[in-house]
């Protein structure tokens, strides 16, 4: 199986929903590519499923499924994240500003 590595950047809150949709595009994509691999390999019929070749590329299409789920992971944790954040922000009461008496700015004179 291929090293991971795990990385971190700043984007603008705003920006998420498109980066998460992203990442799901990305493992739709993916996942697409290993249903037609699957099928490709089962086309082949009786005569070669019984084959190395057969066990080769089922053990191609799960790692490329392994790494489909660790992107279904990250968007998983991504949209988590996200709405405990909103759900801190809206369970907040909105800070009032006070503005600052004339006594305040007499005395200092």
């Amino acid at each position: 199986m291929k090293q991971r590595v795990k990385i971190q950047y700043t984007i603008d809150l705003d920006e998420l929903p498109l980066e998460v949709n992203n990442l799901l595009n990305k493992s739709n994509h993916r996942l697409i590519d290993q249903v037609e691999s699957l099928e490709a390999a089962h086309r082949n019929g009786l005569d070669f499923i019984m084959t190395m070749k057969t066990v080769e590329d089922i053990s191609a299409i799960r790692e490329h499924l392994a790494d489909i789920d660790f992107i279904l992971s990250d968007v998983s944790t991504l949209i988590t994240n996200y709405v405990s954040y909103k759900v801190q922000q809206d369970s907040q009461p909105p800070q009032q500003q006070y503005p600052q008496s004339q006594n305040n700015d007499e005395e200092s004179s």
